[in-house]
């Protein structure tokens, strides 16, 4: 016959051992919250740097379009008209190289484009960021970032603003002594580019972006 024997000193799963592991348990589920945590701020971090730099980028290639355009379109001597960009209040003026990047003294600007009118907006009147005419909205129709009187939807202010410096590119009559020109304009000198210096904020301007560029006269 089989005798069965129960051992009494056999130790069973207790109750320390029971907190312990719900210990680690909680331990390692915190970790990896905080982990999932950390990434989704690094994504919107990530995407608000993408858009940041998109709207950078995109002042720089609207600043070089006016350039390429004023060519393309240029008069008397060429025999065209500007068509491609008028200034805030819609004053246009006949195509030199540099028409509508050469406003003297000023040299911070907001930019749009005009969907009716099929034409880039240059808007000479913010000096800095403090300006409403830096700030973007992303408008529900077209899904473009736009200064408001350019809304064609509606939509909230974006958290983006954006503005752009053009400083002058100026030389010596013989072609020497290359100098950028950031108040005032070339004096006795000759223009022969501009520098821009696309710039986007967001955040309340806890976070920037530049981007710059050299533009030259085409010869």
């Amino acid at each position: 016959m089989q005798i069965l024997k129960w051992n009494k000193n056999k130790k069973g799963f207790g109750l320390v051992e029971l907190v312990m592991a719900m210990l680690i348990l909680s331990i390692a589920l915190v970790g990896l919250l905080n982990l999932m945590a950390y990434l989704v701020r690094a994504s919107q971090v990530n995407k608000e740097m993408i858009i940041a730099l998109n709207l950078a980028r995109e002042g720089v290639e609207v600043i070089r379009n006016v350039r390429d355009g004023n060519w393309l379109n240029a008069c008397p001597t060429w025999g065209g008209s500007c068509s491609h960009w008028t200034t805030a209040g819609g004053t246009r003026t006949c195509c030199q190289w540099d028409s509508g990047l050469n406003s003297g003294g000023d040299h911070t600007l907001s930019l749009d484009f005009d969907t009716a009118n099929n034409w880039y907006v240059l808007n000479y009147t913010p000096n800095d960021f403090t300006s409403a005419g830096t700030l973007l909205y992303l408008d529900s129709a077209t899904e473009l970032y736009v200064t408001s009187p350019y809304m064609t939807g509606g939509s909230p202010a974006s958290k983006y603003r954006r503005l752009i410096t053009i400083d002058f590119i100026c030389r010596d009559a013989d072609e020497s002594n290359e100098q950028v020109i950031t108040a005032g304009d070339c004096g006795a000198q000759k223009k022969v580019g501009v520098q821009v210096t696309s710039t986007v904020q967001w955040n309340d301007g806890n976070n920037d972006l530049s981007l710059v560029d050299k533009l030259y006269n085409w010869k």
